[in-house]
């Protein structure tokens, strides 16, 4: 009797072992999947985040390519401003060196007229000197 008393209890002690091995193996099996799809989890969440900061920089670099544009323009506008001021005291310089030139040919002809008169006049005066002089021979 006491033989199977302990042929039981062992058969007994054998399917409470197996119920606990299967437990143990289900939670192995459960807790591989847990982990499994934590990684799966994971990784969903670190592309979301990729992409997410993928679109990020990209906008970013837009901004950046948009901003610098405008700086050209900005600086192109400016050095047309410039240029055109430039070109606007060239203009004036330009006419001003014209106008001298024209004025500097005036004073010349002027001073070219006062001595050709003054020089008709002193002609003029020995004309007439020479003519008085052979008068008075004459005479």
């Amino acid at each position: 009797l006491l033989r199977h008393r302990n042929i039981g209890a062992k058969v007994v002690q054998r399917m409470r072992m197996r119920a606990v091995a299967l437990a143990m193996g289900t939670w192995r099996e459960r807790a591989r999947e847990q982990r499994r799809m934590a990684g799966v989890a994971n990784k969903a969440l670190q592309h979301m985040l990729h992409r997410n900061l993928a679109c990020a920089l990209g906008r970013w670099a837009d901004n950046a390519k948009e901003l610098l544009r405008h700086r050209n323009i900005g600086a192109k506008v400016v050095q047309r401003m410039r240029m055109r001021a430039v070109a606007l005291a060239m203009g004036t310089w330009r006419e001003r060196a014209r106008e001298q030139r024209r004025m500097a040919g005036v004073a010349n002809k002027a001073l070219q007229h006062m001595l050709h008169r003054n020089l008709a006049c002193a002609l003029g005066r020995w004309a007439d000197n020479a003519k008085e002089l052979l008068r008075h021979r004459n005479i």
